[in-house]
């Protein structure tokens, strides 16, 4: 704030030459907070409203020194892809709210950050941009005309000069991932679509750094829900009460504000994606020897809607409380939600209903005998030394759904419309399955011609050359060993999967555990062109031709799996290393 202010300043009194020392030192200390206050999606410790308050005043210094020629900040400065935030974080509703982190209050703050980075956009991306720009803070946001536009602190200013007057906005919801993942800091967005303001935005912190000289708060572990125009899942803002967070209290306490989480595992999905964050110094020092918590996010609409499940696993030698709680609303206030528990053929549940019409519906299936408070901060308590947290949620317009449920406590299978969600114990991992029309397809030993239908399928093509066609439908091709291979795929969509075992092809590969993209791992890569690297398992994908090679840049060479007619795209996590 204050030395982007002093350097726009000193450029506009033509001081850059007179007080020379200074303005390298403002320049430096610019630098520093450029380096050290953001990671590279511009996430930063101190929140979402800080983003767009300090942004207001950092934007237009850069802008200001690269008008002069100096480019000495450049460098730092296109590090940060500022843009990308927003764009995930940013809701279309007419109070233009954003998802919550750090000690951010509603939204990113209004003040001309937001048009400001109009400038900043790759020219690729500028039409993603503009589009979301125009339903955030635009002229197809439902606010009054006078709101728009980053209204305050003359925040529209920035919108007059870098709006591209000839820009064609293009929506992104076919075009992007639907998670922006920020593995420095430590932060997971997922969104469903850029539509309007029944988008749902969800949220979890990782908090793997942490700096002394800004605001923070322990964002380990911390959610946020923003779905059909209401926050049912907010965070504490600057308040030190544990009533207002959104996270995993250990006896009543949560972690220290300056005390960081660790990474765990993370993969993207078509659909979404699984991340586990590590307790770290977080639950370490509220006396918790291991904690992590697992969250899965599911845009496909198996289950009617938006499916998220959590799973909170807790080990230690002491008696403790564990209690999983949701802060509704902001800080000071329960957003109008009302709450209320109740029970699915034995199992808890809670339903969040807001007053336009939408709702959000938990199971707890572990522990079975959880006591659920509903309320503001709504509560799941659990006592014990060990234990397990496990939680699915649903969020929709409506009618609530009534879940199926067979089996008790972890081993619970629950069938919510098409989607049924279990834990597997094997990889550690919930587990969402479609049961929306599965037709499985299975071959001979021979060439054989595999066709699918409308819905889903699984097509397992075995020994021989075969020629596989899926239909349109969301499908999972399965192959059990390299020798399998050979095959032709004539149908492959973005929506495919490839299933390959672990234990039949070798190579190192691990169930559960993803490939890595484009670089040596033990555990198995995805490598674009025909290159292998490093000296375990590649599948290699070149001109539509997807190649298993067991030893990377070893002796033995690359067999051919599958040919994908067209030569269409093929990314890292379309192909699954199951058992």
């Amino acid at each position: 704030l204050s030395r982007g202010t002093e350097l726009v300043m000193m450029l506009a009194t033509e001081q850059e030459t007179q007080r020379a020392s200074r303005f390298a030192q403002v320049k430096g200390w610019l630098g520093e907070h450029l380096a050290s206050g953001y990671g590279p999606t511009g996430w930063t410790q101190e929140g979402n409203g800080y983003l767009g308050y300090a942004g207001g005043f950092l934007l237009p210094a850069i802008y200001a020194l690269q008008s002069t020629g100096d480019t000495s900040l450049d460098a730092a400065f296109n590090a940060v892809q500022f843009w990308q935030l927003p764009l995930y974080a940013g809701a279309f509703d007419a109070n233009q709210s954003s998802l919550q982190f750090g000690v951010g209050n509603h939204d990113i703050d209004n003040e001309g950050f937001t048009s400001a980075v109009l400038n900043a956009v790759p020219a690729e991306m500028l039409p993603y941009y503009q589009y979301f720009y125009d339903l955030h803070r635009g002229i197809h946001n439902p606010a009054a005309d006078a709101q728009k536009f980053d209204n305050r602190r003359a925040g529209s200013t920035w919108a007059l000069i870098y709006y591209p007057l000839n820009g064609q906005a293009q929506d992104p919801s076919d075009v992007l991932s639907p998670v922006l993942v920020d593995s420095e800091k430590g932060a997971y967005y997922f969104r469903d679509r850029w539509q309007d303001a029944n988008d749902t935005l969800i949220f979890i912190g990782g908090d793997f750094k942490a700096y002394p000289r800004s605001w923070d708060e322990a964002d380990a572990f911390a959610l946020n829900l923003f779905a059909y125009g209401t926050r049912y899942i907010g965070g504490p803002g600057n308040s030190q009460n544990s009533d207002n967070f959104s996270t995993l209290l250990v006896n009543g306490q949560v972690g220290d504000n300056r005390s960081t989480g660790a990474p765990g595992f993370f993969t993207e999905t078509p659909h979404g994606g699984y991340v586990i964050v590590e307790g770290g110094e977080t639950y370490a020092g509220l006396g918790v020897e291991a904690a992590e918590r697992h969250l899965w996010v599911d845009y496909s609409g198996d289950a009617g809607t938006v499916l998220l499940s959590t799973l909170d696993q807790l080990q230690d030698t002491d008696n403790n409380t564990y209690t999983w709680q949701l802060n509704l609303g902001l800080a000071t206030d329960d957003g109008n939600i009302v709450a209320t528990s109740g029970n699915d053929n034995g199992v808890p549940t809670f339903l969040l209903e807001s007053q336009q019409g939408s709702y959000l519906k938990g199971w707890i299936l572990e522990p079975s005998d959880a006591s659920v408070l509903a309320g503001d901060p709504l509560q799941v308590i659990t006592q014990g030394s060990n234990a397990d947290i496990w939680t699915v949620m649903v969020v929709g317009t409506g009618v609530a759904p009534v879940a199926e449920v067979a089996g008790t406590g972890i081993d619970t299978v629950l069938t919510v419309g098409n989607a049924r969600v279990y834990y597997d114990s094997a990889s550690d991992r919930i587990i969402q399955e479609s049961i929306d029309a599965i037709t499985t397809l299975a071959g001979t030993t021979e060439a054989d011609t595999l066709t699918g239908n409308a819905g889903r399928n699984i097509l397992v093509g075995g020994a021989g050359q075969d020629l596989l066609t899926s239909g349109s439908g969301l499908d999972v091709f399965v192959y059990n060993s390299a020798s399998e291979g050979g095959d032709t795929i004539t149908d492959w969509t973005v929506d495919d999967l490839i299933q390959v075992s672990a234990s039949g092809f070798g190579g190192g590969l691990v169930a559960g555990t993803p490939l890595q993209s484009g670089d040596p791992s033990a555990t198995g890569t995805f490598v674009l062109g025909a290159t292998p690297v490093g000296t375990s398992a590649n599948f290699l994908y070149d001109n539509g031709v997807l190649s298993f090679d067991p030893d990377g840049t070893g002796t033995q060479g690359a067999v051919a799996i599958a040919t994908l007619t067209g030569a269409p795209s093929l990314a890292t996590q379309q192909i699954q290393v199951t058992n």
